[in-house]
Parts: C-alpha cells; structure tokens; sequence
C-alpha cells in the first residue's frame, strides 16, 4: 500500500503524482518487481488517469518504472550498474567536498545544520523510523556540500540517487543502520576540528561499506536486483 503525503497548495496534479510515487518507490512501499495499476493510483491520490500516466512515464524515463505494452507497469528492479555507479560518482565527489568543508567558517549556519541532523539520526535510529532516516541520511550529505558553497554539484548527483537510495532503504531494513549514523558523527567530528586527513579517510570508509552491504543485499534479496554481468 503506497503512502499518500499531502499535496501542496497550487501543486499540479501531474506533479503531485510524481512526488507520490517517487516516494513510495525509493521508500519500498512500492517493491522492485511490483506491478502497478494505473486506476487504483488514481483512486488513491484523488487524481484523473492522465497526470498518473504522465508522471509514470517520467520515471520510466529515469529508469524507475518499467513499462511493456500488452503486459503492465512494474517498479524496476533495483539495477545493481546505477548504484554501483552512484557509489562511485559520490566516492569521488564527496572525498574532496570533505576536504573543502573543513576549511568552515564558523558562523557558518551549515554547521548548525549538520549539528542538529545528526542528533536527530539517533532519535530515529531509536525508535527506527528509516523513512527519516533515510532523509536525514541525505541531508546531512548535501549539508556538507553547502558548507563549502558546493550545492550545485550535488544537485548534478539528484537525477541518479533514487536508484541508491532504494539500496540504502533496504539496508536499514535488513542490515543495522546503526554504523551509518556512527559514521556521520566521526566524520562531523573531524570536520569541526578541521582534521581534513581524518575527515576524507572517514567520509571514504562510509562510502565503501555500501559495497559490502550491497552483497549481503544480493544476496538476500535476489528478487529485488537486476544484476548486469
């Protein structure tokens, strides 16, 4: 059952239609391999057929949805190329934006944010809340780019992180969240103390252990993967 959230004032309906499917997919309300009727979501989301189908095909586009005439709509299959190449692209980014970051000043506001996301990560990890977590598990990265005036070069990341993001959703349900939350406070640390040695060995240590989650993932979940050769 996909998780409505509240359409905000003036938002179009196609707009709104993507907005709820986005998140029900990358959330796994929607499961990779799930197929979806195109009348029921209308249904649920208070929408006409058209915005549905057109926000359905945005996401085919993004390789999201997969459509097959004659046959039906599903949600992709978690395709291990995309993660795997997200996981590399923000290897490569975020080890150097880490470094920048350390170089803070401190009436930053940024660093206030980092400060507060992090506490509230224990909070949900607590009482397992990994819709939040997930959330803030991207926030506290794209805070990190904000302080070192980096945002748009995270934006560059926006298009592709669904597809990773369904991976990390996955893992906090199967595996223990509790490192990644670990981690970000490491890494906030060395960057206050302006360590940036400590901070880049951090931040690509975080980034690595995704590739051992994604072979335990595997693993688990064979149904959920499409695995390229």
């Amino acid at each position: 059952m996909i998780e409505l959230l509240e359409r905000n004032h003036g938002e179009p309906a196609r707009q709104f239609a993507y907005r709820v499917l986005l998140f029900n997919i990358v959330n796994l309300n929607l499961k990779p391999g799930q197929e979806i009727q195109e009348t029921e979501l209308c249904k649920l989301m208070g929408v006409s057929r058209t915005p549905v189908h057109e926000a359905l095909l945005t996401l085919s586009m993004k390789k999201l949805i997969d459509i097959y005439p004659q046959r039906g709509t599903f949600v992709a299959l978690i395709d291990m190329e995309y993660v795997e190449a997200v996981r590399f692209n923000r290897y490569v980014l975020e080890s150097a934006v880490v470094k920048l970051a350390c170089d803070y000043d401190s009436a930053n506001p940024h660093l206030e944010n980092l400060e507060e996301n992090v506490i509230l990560q224990q909070l949900y990890l607590k009482s397992k809340n990994f819709n939040k977590l997930l959330e803030l598990d991207a926030g506290f990265h794209r805070n990190i780019f904000a302080l070192c005036n980096k945002e748009t070069a995270y934006t560059l990341l926006d298009d592709m992180m669904p597809h990773f993001d369904r991976e990390r959703k996955l893992s906090f349900e199967a595996l223990s969240p509790a490192q990644i939350v670990d981690d970000h406070i490491l890494i906030l640390d060395a960057i206050k103390e302006k360590n940036k040695d400590e901070a880049v060995r951090l931040m690509e240590l975080h980034l690595s252990r995704a590739l051992a989650d994604q072979q335990r993932l595997c693993e688990e979940y064979p149904h959920y993967f499409k695995i390229t050769d």
